[in-house]
């Protein structure tokens, strides 16, 4: 079950720029209005180096992938993951045997997104119910 969220008015925040050569709507403030988001919300993301704790704006693009950015203006992107027909399974919540939450965050909200590669994405969400909302949106 998904809900595209399109808006169009100035300063949009949930879009990202058209790729190289593609020409831009003439009749829109701004070419950041026409990519579809998904989800998008704040997460904690576990980094898979230091298995630090960081917050992140996460972006659910209609085309599939999943981009991390700073803030919510979806601006200044740290990673793109590519989560169509690459998601094995999630788990999340107490199915999270081998993720530690961060510090003053309920084990509920846990997210471990299994690719097919075999990497692993650890993530957390605020409440149980964002974790659920999230696996839903991810599948």
């Amino acid at each position: 079950l998904l809900f595209l969220q399109k808006k169009a008015g100035k300063g949009f925040p949930f879009s990202r720029p058209l790729p190289h050569g593609v020409p831009p709507d003439p009749t829109r403030e701004s070419p950041f209005e026409e990519m579809a988001l998904v989800r998008g919300g704040w997460l904690w993301r576990q980094s898979s180096i230091l298995r630090r704790w960081k917050r992140n704006w996460f972006a659910l693009w209609l085309d599939g992938t999943l981009g991390y950015y700073r803030d919510e203006t979806a601006q200044d992107e740290e990673d793109r993951v590519l989560i169509q027909f690459n998601v094995r399974d999630i788990k999340i919540g107490q199915e999270c045997h081998d993720v530690q939450p961060p510090e003053g965050r309920s084990r509920d909200g846990l997210l471990t997104v299994n690719l097919r590669e075999g990497s692993r994405l650890h993530l957390c969400a605020e409440t149980k119910d964002d974790a659920i909302a999230w696996k839903t949106a991810l599948l």
